[in-house]
C-alpha cells in the first residue's frame, strides 16, 4: 500500500516515513502539497496521505481542497499532522475532508495505530504468483483454509501492481515466471516492502534452485510436488510474528 508523507520539515518527514516503512508500507516522501498533487497527477491515486498543515507553495488545507474537487482523488484518506493543541487547524481539516490527525512531536505507535485503523484489512492477505491457473487455484485453496485472504496473479509484473494497492502479509511465488523473473520480483519486494516474507515454489526444472533463492533473500521455499501440510507450516513459520 502506497502512503504519501507530505511535510516540509525533513526530520519530521523522514521520521514518519521510516516508521511506516518498518510496518511494511510503501512510502513516498514529499515536501509540499504541490509536490503531492504533482505526484498524484503523474502516478495516480495513493492508498493514503499523511500531511503536515503548514507548508510552502500549497499547504495541507489547499491540498485537501484539491483532492476533494477531483473525482480521481477525493476518496484518498488524509491524516493531518498538526502542532499540539492546534484545535482550530484540526477542526478546519476535518471540515475539508481529513479523516483523522496526529500531533507533533510524532509518536510512531500513535501514527501506526491511526493508519491501521483506517486501512488495515479484516483478514491478512497472501499474494500468490504463478503463471498456471491450476497451481494458483491449488495454493489458494490451501491458504484460504487457514484463514488468509488470497490475491492471485499470473506474473511478476502483475504482482508489482497488486502490491501498490494492497497490503499483503506474505507472498508465495513460483520461482519461474513469464516476464520478470522470480529473482527480480524478490529484489523488488525486498526493496519496496522489506518486511513482507517471500516463499518460493521450486521444482527440478525451475530456472533457480533453492540455494540461489535463499542467497537472494527468499524467506523460504516449497518443493514440487508439495503437500498441504508443508505449505501451511512454511507460511505460519514466516508470518508468526505478524499474526
Amino acid at each position: 500500500m502506497l502512503i504519501l508523507v507530505v511535510d516540509d520539515e525533513p526530520v519530521s518527514r523522514r521520521l514518519m516515513g521510516a516508521t511506516l516503512r518498518r510496518h511494511n508500507f510503501e512510502v513516498v516522501e514529499l515536501s509540499s502539497g504541490k509536490e503531492a498533487v504533482d505526484f498524484l497527477q503523474g502516478h495516480g491515486p495513493a492508498t493514503m496521505i499523511v500531511s503536515d498543515v503548514l507548508m510552502p507553495e500549497m499547504d495541507g488545507f489547499d491540498m485537501l481542497r484539491f483532492l476533494k474537487s477531483d473525482p480521481r482523488f477525493r476518496k484518498i484518506p488524509v491524516i493531518l499532522v498538526t502542532s499540539l493543541n492546534d484545535t482550530e487547524s484540526v477542526m478546519k481539516g476535518i471540515e475539508l475532508g481529513a479523516v483523522d490527525y496526529v500531533t507533533k512531536p510524532i509518536v510512531g505507535a500513535m501514527l501506526i495505530a491511526k493508519v491501521e485503523k483506517i486501512i488495515s484489512p479484516q483478514r491478512a492477505k497472501v499474494l500468490v504468483v504463478d503463471s498456471e491457473q491450476e497451481m494458483r487455484d491449488a495454493m489458494t485453496n490451501i491458504v484460504e483454509r487457514i484463514g488468509f485472504a488470497v490475491l492471485d496473479v499470473s506474473s511478476g509484473e502483475e504482482a508489482m501492481v497488486m502490491l501498490r494497492s494492497n497490503r499483503v502479509t506474505a507472498i508465495i511465488s513460483n520461482s519461474s515466471l513469464p516476464g520478470i523473473s522470480g529473482i527480480e520480483l524478490l529484489r523488488y519486494v525486498k526493496r519496496t516492502h522489506p518486511g513482507v516474507p517471500v516463499i518460493f515454489v521450486t521444482g527440478s526444472r525451475e530456472e533457480y534452485n533453492a540455494r540461489d533463492l535463499l542467497r537472494a533473500g527468499a524467506d523460504g521455499f516449497i518443493t514440487k510436488p508439495f503437500h498441504n501440510v508443508e505449505v501451511v507450516r512454511k507460511l505460519r513459520d514466516v508470518t508468526r510474528q505478524m499474526l
